[in-house]
């Protein structure tokens, strides 16, 4: 049986934190992998640290470990374990902590379709933001509240928060937030059905991402152009990206929550509807195909 001490906690902490850096990069399945070995030595570890009311490491280790929980088998238990260590007395744990596992909270019950809780959690989390010195950390918390508006259908909420985000990395001059808020607002218009509006913002953003080489946020931007496509009734071509956009999602091994998955399905259900199946099963293999670079230039056309 594992014998948990404060060095225990600490080397835990280290993986978590390395896992962390390499989920977006071409080792992260590997990485998951290990977290889900140490699954049960995790929860262990986790009942130490409550028992020892430490409140702000098991905070923060629970931040650390968000790859693993935003696995969809893992959520109802993340957002078990947060609502646990939010309410453990806390008045040592830093503000910005604090705040960021709120906003975590939210994401979870987000990834569950609980609107009105991801809402009251990740709007905490930006009140407590709004007092920090720190503005890039205000600006990230604005741009996942305006994913649960998104998410909500609140098209219009969903705009004017991440107008907000966007002024706030526009003056710290930051290229990867810039690039993300910018997707968020073209698949915004998306799925308001505002192609036009969607299609330069698409483009911007793939030559963004691309600069930065940002491999996941690349697939993602190509399921939004297969959005774009479907909009403007290029049916083929919708198919086509969607198909190369799920295979480099794969290929880089993260999985999405079923909301954003179900999203990504609802921008080409029209294209769905106009072409029989034998010719979307082909169409989905040509993407399935691509490199990533290809569907990029694809998107692009």
């Amino acid at each position: 049986m594992m014998k948990v001490d404060s060095k225990t906690v600490d080397g835990y902490m280290d993986l978590a934190q390395q896992s962390l850096d390499e989920s977006e990069g071409p080792n992260r399945a590997y990485w998951i992998n290990r977290l889900e070995e140490e699954h049960v030595n995790l929860q262990k570890v986790f009942d130490w640290l409550i028992e020892q009311g430490d409140a702000e490491r098991s905070l923060r280790l629970a931040y650390l470990l968000q790859e693993l929980w935003f696995e969809e088998h893992h959520t109802s238990e993340a957002r078990d374990l947060l609502a646990k260590l939010l309410a453990m007395p806390n008045s040592s744990v830093q503000p910005a902590i604090r705040a960021q596992s709120l906003d975590l909270a939210g994401a979870f019950a987000l990834a569950q379709d609980d609107f009105a809780k991801a809402r009251s959690l990740t709007g905490r989390a930006v009140e407590i933001c709004r007092g920090l010195e720190d503005k890039s950390m205000l600006g990230s918390r604005l741009v996942h509240l305006g994913h649960i508006e998104r998410y909500a259908g609140n098209y219009e909420a969903a705009q004017i928060v991440y107008q907000e985000a966007l002024q706030i990395f526009q003056t710290l001059d930051h290229p990867w937030w810039l690039a993300v808020i910018m997707g968020n607002l073209a698949s915004t218009a998306v799925v308001a059905g505002d192609f036009s509006r969607a299609d330069p913002l698409v483009k911007e953003c793939l030559q963004r991402h691309r600069e930065l080489d940002a491999e996941w946020e690349l697939a993602q931007m190509v399921g939004t152009a297969a959005g774009v496509a479907a909009g403007f009734g290029q049916h083929e071509r919708a198919i086509c990206l969607a198909g190369a956009s799920a295979a480099h999602r794969e290929r880089i091994g993260v999985s999405l929550p079923p909301i954003q998955s179900e999203r990504f399905e609802q921008m080409i259900v029209s294209a769905r509807q106009a072409l029989d199946e034998s010719t979307q099963a082909r169409l989905w293999d040509e993407g399935l195909s691509m490199t990533l670079d290809q569907a990029v230039n694809y998107a692009l056309e």
